[in-house]
């Protein structure tokens, strides 16, 4: 019933911006873009088919803020498709995900 899931690699290529090292937190941004090849998935349990009705391949932005300190990182990155995913003239579906991340350093 509408549950669409891919597998795909992906490259993403950022520029980041980073605050002074010298503070005891950093903020950062970044912005860029993706290409992605996928290479299976399945939509409402069919498989998906790249021949004829959906597209192999994907590319978009990438926009993001995050923050560093006391080995800790967060951060929120927006990843939006600007190809077609579907083959189909009348009905574009196109990626749009959020990602928070935490993490720890060490």
């Amino acid at each position: 019933d509408g549950v669409l899931r891919t597998h795909s690699l992906t490259t993403p290529v950022n520029l980041l911006v980073m605050t002074n090292e010298d503070q005891f937190v950093r903020a950062y941004a970044q912005v860029g873009g993706y290409f992605s090849s996928h290479f299976g998935g399945r939509i409402s349990g069919t498989p998906l088919d790249f021949d004829n009705d959906f597209s192999s391949t994907e590319y978009g932005i990438i926009y993001g803020v995050g923050v560093e300190g006391m080995n800790i990182q967060m951060g929120l990155w927006i990843q939006r498709g600007l190809s077609d995913f579907n083959k189909q003239p009348d009905n574009r579906i196109s990626q749009q995900t959020v990602y928070f991340m935490l993490g720890f350093m060490f």
